[in-house]
């Protein structure tokens, strides 16, 4: 018998879990992967699987096995195949495959060269399409390794044929970057989330919808339905054909879908948004299954819940709502079949590792059946918690209290302020096994942890998701300092003893909020930004700090340095430690090096640590070990002792 311990890093870099899971059109079978949260050095992505549970019984089974990462399962309409994405021929180049469930090895339907993502069967089973970019050109001259920023290279939809497995024929012409795409009912027709003539990711800020003829030989044109001032996602079609949904809002970053839900015909472009924006949750996810009713799955401050909403009135009803998460770690959701009575999910909580679990839909307030059996370490927890307080305008604000693991009432303890990234995410009751939740971590080190969800956060409507704009730094900030505040007047926080850290957007606050107040006694600084002024020229993602100010540093420079951590940084005093990767292109390390100069320079207790091969997240084994470790011994020698 293991005895139950607090998290160590160890723990973190083992950790395995399901994600993606899809329920077959026939509503027997769930399939999964079960993913890794590390990588060792040299892998091209964290080691997955694909598994299969039996609805009819409960158990599960392994699917496939051997080298290479195996990844993005989905269904045939019959039900009798699953279509999957793996390197497992050549490390770091996914192909497509295909599993039939009646035996037999998987069997490659591609051989290209570049990205691809995003596989979808056509309605009637006789093609896949997917997003497919392809690889740069050869140097002009041998022995050149340049990068050429002018030579563009669009994602665009392709299809292969599953019987002949001819070559993939484009669906979509040259010049448009597609960042999303659905089959029509009829499979005559796709719908589209592009950007014409922007090769980039940062294209999807101002991405439109649109629809294109499949039938034909050569790719149609692109055909624009409607006009959105806010970003789109999720784009889903009516069992007509003559519809679609799709959720907007200014988010920013493209994997967190949330939005107000909108309708447009497909003929007429005429568009209704048919949710208020003050919604009390978040759309995250939505199935058009019936006429006269879309499924839809949310994200809340304080939890996930899924429902129905009317396409005509917008009228909602919930389902199921819990202190819980659904589905992965973006994106809360459940996989529902064609008929929609019964559903698939992923389910955790603050306590509960997750699992694979199925219902049905219209009983999701029974108990689920549970269909995957992982084994967890047992581990000694913190009691995680709902709280909420008012800022200093009145506004509500919702956030999550994580105790220490052997909590004493009346005792105050040393906090740590974490902010979560995006800024268009939020907490949510997760089981926290994870190399950037820190919380839990470090509650089994005798920490009390504050999980703010401020205003920018997803989870009560887009008016609630879009009140700091443009204002980073501004009422989200303040939202932090009346957060201290609370868990200080609930006898809980020592006020000496306060520190404050995050990743992405969660590092921008810390080093901002750092330049603002002495009142944190440590900071630790993820992937965050020093300046807006240089940041806009060296991401790829520079069109959401357009959305997020409503201007470019060119267009109001003194907005973007008011709010640049470098204008106020004779003001710290906190000891910071900044971590960064350093092949990061949503927040470039050059960020991180102008803090760390800074910080230098005045003499302020300063630690700067990069990460080779990292992009955003860190997802290498060593480096995550020693990124959790750093993290603790910079809040013993400052927070604790200091």
């Amino acid at each position: 018998m293991v005895e139950p311990h607090t998290i160590t890093p160890q723990d973190v870099v083992a950790y395995r879990c399901p994600r993606d899971a899809h329920l077959s059109p026939d509503g027997r079978w769930i399939v999964y992967t079960v993913r890794d949260a590390a990588k060792a050095l040299g892998a091209s992505e964290q080691p997955g699987e694909l598994w299969l549970a039996n609805v009819a019984d409960g158990t599960s089974r392994q699917l496939t096995y051997g080298a290479g990462v195996d990844q993005s399962p989905r269904w045939s309409p019959d039900s009798t195949c699953i279509a999957f994405l793996s390197d497992r021929e050549k490390p770091g180049q996914r192909q497509v495959y295909v599993l039939r469930l009646d035996g037999g090895d998987p069997q490659a339907l591609t051989s290209v060269q570049g990205g691809l993502d995003a596989p979808a069967w056509s309605p009637d089973g006789r093609a896949l399409a997917f997003l497919f970019t392809a690889s740069a050109a050869e140097p002009l001259s041998p022995g050149a390794d340049m990068h050429v920023m002018s030579r563009q290279r669009y994602q665009r939809v392709y299809a292969i044929d599953v019987e002949t497995r001819s070559l993939p024929r484009a669906l979509t012409p040259e010049g448009s970057q597609i960042h999303e795409f659905a089959w029509s009912p009829k499979g005559d027709q796709l719908a589209l989330i592009a950007k014409q003539g922007d090769d980039t990711p940062s294209g999807w800020y101002t991405a439109q919808l649109y629809v294109v003829n499949v039938t034909g030989g050569e790719p149609d044109m692109l055909r624009q339905i409607g006009h959105a001032e806010r970003q789109i996602m999720n784009v889903t079609w009516s069992p007509d054909g003559k519809q679609l949904a799709y959720l907007t809002s200014f988010v920013s970053d493209q994997p967190l879908w949330q939005g107000d839900l909108c309708i447009v015909n497909v003929e007429r472009g005429e568009v209704r948004q048919i949710t208020p924006r003050d919604m009390p949750f978040s759309f995250t996810k939505l199935d058009w299954l019936e006429a006269d009713s879309i499924l839809y799955s949310a994200r809340q401050l304080d939890g996930t819940s899924f429902g129905r909403v009317d396409p005509q009135s917008g009228e909602t009803k919930t389902l199921w709502s819990g202190y819980a998460m659904i589905g992965d770690w973006t994106v809360p959701r459940i996989s529902v079949n064609a008929a929609g009575r019964i559903f698939a999910a992923i389910l955790e909580s603050p306590d509960m590792p997750p699992q694979v679990y199925t219902a049905d839909l219209d009983a999701a307030h029974q108990p689920w059946k549970q269909v995957s059996h992982l084994e967890y370490a047992p581990l000694r927890l913190g009691r995680m918690e709902r709280t909420s307080w008012r800022a200093d305008d009145g506004l509500e604000i919702v956030g999550h209290i994580v105790y220490p693991v052997d909590y004493e009432a009346g005792k105050r303890y040393p906090t740590f302020v974490q902010i979560h990234g995006g800024p268009a995410w939020g907490w949510l009751p997760h089981y926290a096994v994870w190399w950037e939740w820190w919380y839990q971590y470090l509650a089994g080190q005798g920490y009390l942890v504050l999980l703010p969800n401020i205003r920018g956060s997803t989870g009560r409507g887009t008016a609630y998701t879009e009140a700091n704009i443009p204002d980073l730094g501004g009422g989200d900030f303040r939202d932090v300092l009346s957060g201290v505040d609370h868990v200080v007047a609930l006898g809980l926080a020592d006020p000496d003893h306060v520190g404050i850290g995050g990743w992405s957007y969660g590092g921008f606050m810390t080093s901002w909020a750092i330049t603002q107040t002495t009142r944190f006694k440590v900071a630790i600084m993820g992937a965050g930004l020093a300046s807006w002024e240089s940041y806009y020229g060296q991401n790829s993602i520079r069109d959401w700090q357009r959305v997020y100010f409503g201007s470019t540093p060119y267009d109001d420079p003194q907005l973007h340095h008011a709010r640049s951590p470098l204008t106020h940084i004779h003001n710290v005093t906190t000891p910071t430690l900044i971590l960064h990767g350093e092949e990061d292109h949503d927040v470039s390390p050059t960020q991180s090096r102008e803090m760390y100069i800074a910080l230098h320079t005045l003499g302020i207790p300063v630690e700067l640590v990069t990460y080779p091969r990292e992009n955003h997240p860190i997802i290498e084994r060593e480096h995550q070990l020693d990124l959790l470790t750093r993290v603790l011994d910079w809040c013993d020698t400052y927070l604790k002792k200091g």
